[in-house]
């Protein structure tokens, strides 16, 4: 038990600082190779000439920004290019564990991944899919922790609301005025709350889903078109190593661990 939780549960005061020293689940962290880990606010107390493994979990919904105490793909993008310009970390490890979310800020973090100069391993915990694949995808190696971890969703969609005659129902009427000259201004939502048609907002979800898809052939060549890989679907750990989605399956401990040879950067 973490000393922190050890403190709440007998109802004894808490030190402020064990919450500066805590590894929560959306908390980044070192690992030395004396396989001490400790919380990056404490990297000051643990400075020194060990080698080290920096972990930046990813976990929930993919945002641009962060939200709740948990960063989104703006500030990871941050954190990925100052952990590349410490020399004294072997590895970066992104931990993840996300069913996906957001487009926006994904594309730039998944370049600033594969732009980096340290080796960077994505460890899949229980599922990585969609927007948290193409993350992922920009790692020099993928592993899964566990053969019923999902993978892939490689797809995209959207979600347009009308919830015109909801309000109407409650005597609220709203008309949109738009300039003579915006005549496709906001034409995906108007599209479909004129005329019930979705064919401007599928064109360009479409666009997206293709750049997504690109990008995954682009930086992982041996994936497998086949099996509905490129069409949304999940796969399990062994299914997911089979298609290319993974380069295996391995635990954290093992991925964590200084025994091993250093990942070589991808091409």
């Amino acid at each position: 038990m973490q000393p922190i939780v050890r403190k709440i549960a007998s109802g004894d005061p808490i030190d402020a600082a064990l919450f500066k020293g805590a590894i929560s689940r959306n908390t980044s962290y070192f690992v030395q190779d004396d396989g001490v880990k400790y919380n990056v606010n404490l990297e000051k107390e643990y400075s020194g000439n060990k080698r080290r493994k920096y972990v930046l979990p990813i976990n929930g919904v993919i945002t641009k920004y962060g939200y709740f105490f948990t960063p989104g793909s703006k500030e990871r993008t941050e954190l990925i290019k100052m952990a590349d310009q410490d020399p004294s970390i072997d590895e970066i490890i992104l931990l993840i564990d996300s069913g996906g979310g957001f487009g926006w800020g994904t594309h730039d973090l998944s370049l600033a991944i594969r732009n980096c100069s340290t080796p960077i391993i994505a460890v899949i915990e229980d599922v990585t899919a969609s927007a948290a694949y193409w993350i992922a995808c920009s790692a020099d190696k993928i592993y899964a922790t566990n053969k019923t971890a999902e993978v892939g969703g490689i797809g995209s969609y959207s979600s347009v609301w009308n919830d015109k005659e909801f309000w109407e129902s409650h005597g609220i009427y709203t008309e949109d005025v738009y300039a003579e000259q915006s005549t496709l201004k906001n034409i995906e939502i108007r599209q479909f709350r004129e005329e019930g048609k979705t064919d401007a907002a599928k064109k360009e979800v479409s666009k997206h889903c293709q750049m997504f898809i690109d990008t995954v052939k682009e930086f992982r060549p041996n994936v497998q078109d086949k099996d509905g890989v490129f069409n949304g679907a999940l796969f399990t750990g062994e299914k997911a190593l089979e298609l290319g989605l993974i380069d295996g399956i391995k635990s954290l401990d093992e991925v964590l661990s200084f025994d091993s040879k250093t990942t070589n950067k991808a091409a």
